[in-house]
C-alpha cells in the first residue's frame, strides 16, 4: 500500500507539473481593456475565435502562462480547425525541420530533436504546445532570426527601414526597455542601440510571417514586449498591411502592471 501512494503521489507532482495540466479555476481572470468588464478565459476564447491575427504575449519564465497557452490553444483548435501556430522561440533556419516532419506521431524528445529545437528554450514549457498544433493540423511557423542574423546586426548591419515602426520615439521605448532590464547602466549607447535593432529587426519577421500567412487563424505567441501595439509587431503590421486592428493583442500577467488599452487589447491575469 505504501509503494502504491508513492507512486501515486510522484504521479501526481509529475503532472502538476505539465503545461497540460491546468484546472479552469487555476486560468484567472480577463480584462477587456476596452470597456474594463472582467471575463472568464472561456469568454475569451469565445470573443477571439474568429479573430485572423492573435498575438498571444507572455512573461517567459512563468509556468502558469504556459498552461495558460496550451489550453487557449487547445480551445481554439476546436473552434477553427485550420489555422498556424507562430513562435517566438523558433528561429527561421528551422522551418524546413518543421515541414520535413512526419504525420505520423512523434515522442516529444525525438520531436525536440527532430526540429533541432534550441534548448536556451525550455522543452518542457513549449513541447507540448507544438505537439497540439501539430496533432491538430496547424501549421507551425518560425517566426525569429537565426543567430547568425543577430550577430550581423551586432556588428552593424543596414538599419531597418521603416517608417512609423522605425520612428525615434519607438526607438526610445525599446532602449528604455532594455535598459530597465539591465539595471540601467550596463551598456555603452551604441550597443543600446544595436539591441534596439536586434529587437526591431525580430518584430518585423514576425510580422512579416503574420503577414505572409495563408491560415484564417494565426496564433503567435511571444514575449509581451514584442506583443505591444504601441511598438512592437503590430506596428510592423500596420506598416505591412496599412490596418494594425485585425490583429488582436492580449499579454498575459500576474498583476496588472500599468498595461493599458494602447498597448493590449485583452489582459489576461494568472494567479
Amino acid at each position: 500500500m505504501k509503494a502504491v501512494i508513492l507512486f501515486l503521489s510522484i504521479l501526481l507532482v509529475a503532472c502538476s507539473h505539465s503545461i497540460t495540466s491546468i484546472q479552469p479555476s487555476k486560468l484567472g481572470i480577463v480584462i477587456d481593456l476596452h470597456s474594463g468588464q472582467q471575463i472568464t478565459p472561456q469568454d475569451l476564447i469565445e470573443r477571439v475565435a474568429q479573430d485572423p491575427i492573435i498575438l498571444l504575449g507572455e512573461i517567459h519564465d512563468q509556468f502558469s502562462h504556459h498552461q495558460a497557452q496550451y489550453w487557449f490553444l487547445d480551445k481554439l483548435v476546436e473552434k477553427r480547425p485550420q489555422g498556424s501556430l507562430l513562435l517566438e522561440m523558433l528561429a527561421v533556419n528551422q522551418q524546413s525541420a518543421l515541414d520535413d516532419l512526419p504525420k505520423q506521431s512523434i515522442p516529444l524528445n525525438k520531436l525536440a530533436d527532430l526540429i533541432q529545437w534550441d534548448h536556451r528554450w525550455r522543452w518542457d514549457w513549449y513541447g507540448e504546445l507544438i505537439e497540439r498544433a501539430l496533432f491538430a493540423d496547424y501549421s507551425v511557423v518560425a517566426t525569429n532570426l537565426t543567430q547568425q542574423e543577430v550577430n550581423t546586426i551586432m556588428r552593424g548591419a543596414e538599419p531597418l527601414r521603416g517608417k512609423t515602426s522605425t520612428a525615434v520615439a519607438i526607438k526610445q521605448q525599446i532602449a528604455d526597455l532594455i535598459l530597465a532590464n539591465h539595471s540601467g547602466n550596463c551598456c555603452s549607447a551604441e550597443l543600446i542601440n544595436r539591441m534596439v535593432e536586434v529587437q526591431q529587426f525580430r518584430d518585423r519577421r514576425m510580422a512579416e510571417k503574420l503577414w505572409q500567412s495563408t491560415q484564417p487563424t494565426n496564433v503567435l505567441i511571444a514575449g509581451n514586449h514584442h506583443v505591444n501595439r504601441l511598438f512592437g509587431v503590430p506596428v510592423h503590421l500596420q506598416e505591412l498591411s496599412g490596418n494594425q486592428a485585425n490583429a488582436t493583442v492580449i499579454m498575459m500577467s500576474n498583476e496588472q502592471q500599468g498595461i493599458t488599452v494602447e498597448q493590449a487589447d485583452f489582459l489576461w491575469l494568472i494567479p
